[in-house]
């Protein structure tokens, strides 16, 4: 985050200035708005004058995050600006403007006056020369700003700007623990600063990396589980059939190569029918090349249509729905207020299906504590075989500040098991699941042992496998390399 070495090139005039603006603050890093926001108000609120703002946060990927949406937004015809850090050799690669670096004169009048604003007050490097960033991108005419935090994003220099038009979190993983804190869970916390309510944050599930997110909702129709802060503070809503409409004529210039799209948000299937299938129709008529569709779906969704007309979606596209039944354990649901018990979830399950809609289904290893540890294991396995999904995820509880359950664990009342508790509840699930040709998949970041079985036929490797790791014979996934 500093300014860098020049090597063996020469000095220009914005590297002077760039190096007394090192002096100015006697820690490199020190994560605070108000010194930023004090220089921003000195210099008139630029950050208030810019164009439309991606936010974008985040361990890993931020720069080809960045990257990757300047290539589509150009590519679409707008002119963008973007705000990258670290640079490679010169200053001015971190603030382009309109797609071009900052010229050197402009970056050293920018940083000037900045200088001349903030005199000898204290503040770091990275605060004064992203407000001279936001001073440059006041004053050109952008149809949109790709803003890359500095370092966490609750506390960073960035975060000033009040209502970005959607927030981007990259993967989370251990990073800057002197500033950040020194688990996954609170340095999420901190990357999620970046949210602001009423701004949209898109959340897709890993299996669809690659497709085409298509936003049509924004949160989630029931928000109230007590493990989950995906959509904290957000209102649900359903955007208006011109904005889905336009993104999907976007889609159809500039998405030509991914066959997959992804309607967002937290419950896409609760839009009505008649709109839903409009959606759908559009997708068949202006995107030919996508040969599947997905949506997450959660019971109340799957409740609001009737069989015939989960069938008229799947016969325009819709191929595959994401259900959360996270336990199969009616006292475990009940605890985090999931919203239905375990029939309810077979049922809804097993209605969706039948219209021929893959299903793919999350549970959560270690939702319910080390009490009932076994109880939940053996239920879920019981209610995934009612329900018999084409996928199963499993996933490791990571608890999230900020959410109630959380709040439960910092009170002593809730237990995070231990990793090998959290294996034996893996066993106990899959030794009671019976698919009839599922996969049964524990691998994502949040696991300890990633896992990738077919069922019924690599039942019994898998659980030879997770003895093993029991046994001290298979290394498990160190705790600083668990992600969410």
């Amino acid at each position: 985050m500093g300014p860098g070495s020049s090597g063996d090139r020469a000095m220009t005039t914005s590297d002077i200035v760039l190096d007394r603006l090192t002096r100015l603050h006697p820690k490199k890093i020190d994560l605070s708005l108000g010194r930023m926001e004090r220089l921003l108000a000195r210099l008139g609120h630029p950050e208030r004058d810019l164009p439309p703002v991606v936010h974008i946060a985040g361990t890993n990927g931020k720069g080809s995050t960045v990257a990757y949406l300047r290539a589509m937004a150009e590519a679409a015809g707008l002119r963008v600006h973007a705000y990258t850090s670290p640079h490679l050799v010169r200053f001015n690669e971190r603030i382009r403007l309109a797609g071009e670096l900052i010229p050197e004169a402009d970056l050293t009048a920018l940083l000037e006056e900045c200088e001349r604003a903030n005199g000898d007050a204290p503040i770091t490097f990275f605060e004064v020369t992203t407000a001279a960033a936001f001073l440059a991108f006041s004053r050109v005419p952008a149809d949109v700003l790709l803003l890359e935090v500095g370092l966490g994003g609750r506390l960073d220099a960035t975060n000033v700007v009040a209502r970005p038009r959607v927030a981007v979190i990259t993967p989370v993983d251990l990073d800057h623990k002197e500033f950040l804190g020194s688990s996954i869970e609170t340095i999420a916390m901190e990357k999620a600063g970046i949210m602001k309510p009423d701004v949209p944050n898109v959340i897709r599930p890993p299996s669809e990396a690659y497709s085409i997110l298509l936003q049509a909702t924004v949160g989630c129709s029931h928000n109230k589980c007590t493990f989950c802060a995906a959509y904290k503070g957000e209102r649900f809503k359903i955007k208006s059939d011109d904005i889905i409409m336009s993104d999907i004529e976007f889609a159809a210039r500039h998405c030509r190569n991914q066959n997959r799209l992804f309607i967002c948000d937290g419950d896409a299937l609760i839009i009505p029918q008649k709109r839903l299938l409009a959606i759908l129709k559009a997708i068949e008529q202006k995107l030919p090349w996508v040969n599947r569709v997905g949506v997450y779906a959660n019971t109340k969704g799957i409740a609001m249509k009737s069989a015939e007309e989960l069938a008229e979606l799947r016969a325009h596209g819709l191929k595959i729905a994401y259900m959360g039944l996270e336990s199969g354990d009616d006292e475990t649901l009940k605890a985090v207020n999931k919203g239905a018990d375990s029939q309810k979830m077979i049922d809804m399950g097993k209605k969706i299906r039948a219209a021929g809609v893959a299903l793919s289904i999350t549970v959560l290893l270690g939702l319910a504590g080390r009490e009932r540890s076994g109880i939940h294991a053996q239920k879920t396995g019981e209610v995934l075989s009612a329900i018999d999904p084409e996928y199963v995820g499993a996933l490791s509880l990571m608890l999230i500040p900020g959410t109630p359950l959380y709040d439960e664990y910092a009170a002593g009342r809730f237990p995070i098991l231990t990793p090998e508790e959290t294996l034996v509840e893996l066993r106990t699930m899959i030794a009671h699941t019976s698919l009839s040709n599922g996969l049964f998949h524990a691998n994502h970041a949040s696991n300890y042992l990633p896992i990738r079985a077919k069922l019924p036929e690599d039942k019994a490797r898998t659980l030879r496998l997770i003895n093993k790791a029991l046994a001290g014979e298979v290394r498990l996934k160190p705790e600083h390399m668990r992600a969410l």
